[in-house]
């Protein structure tokens, strides 16, 4: 989402940018943390205020994207995105975590959704644009 905009009536109209969003792709991913404070007395769920213990948050600014592929994140880690880069994650045999970021070709997205209707379904489909706009780039497995 890029903004939200006030119009008629206070109400926030999403507006999205396909070349000014961020976008993290996750495959084969787990996340093994202590997580939420259960018995934390200031925990308010309806208004989404949860007091964790540990959590795994990927921050991505502007256009930046995040990529990890078969990877287990393990207790409270940060990855940090600057706009017009990729963050790629992987994991050795030794369980290290291993990051690489490199910037994005031209400023442009790595991938895309393309949507079509079909019998009134949204059908989305990833579209790799590796080949047209990071001719200089190794595509990783999906």
């Amino acid at each position: 989402p890029r903004e939200a905009d006030k119009e008629g009536g206070g109400r926030g109209v999403l507006r999205f940018s396909e070349k000014e969003c961020g976008k993290c792709r996750l495959s084969g991913v787990k996340v093994k943390n202590e997580g939420v404070d259960w018995e934390h007395v200031h925990n308010s769920y309806w208004r989404k205020r949860v007091a964790r213990k540990e959590s795994m948050r990927i921050v991505l600014k502007g256009n930046a994207e995040f990529e990890a592929c078969d990877v287990t994140f393990k207790g409270a880690q940060t990855f940090e995105v600057p706009a017009g880069h990729i963050m790629r994650v992987s994991q050795g045999p030794n369980g290290v975590i291993n990051t690489h970021v490199s910037s994005l070709y031209d400023n442009k997205p790595t991938w895309r959704w393309d949507y079509t209707v079909h019998d009134n379904e949204v059908v989305l489909d990833m579209k790799e644009l590796l080949e047209e706009t990071h001719p200089h780039q190794q595509q990783l497995p999906p």
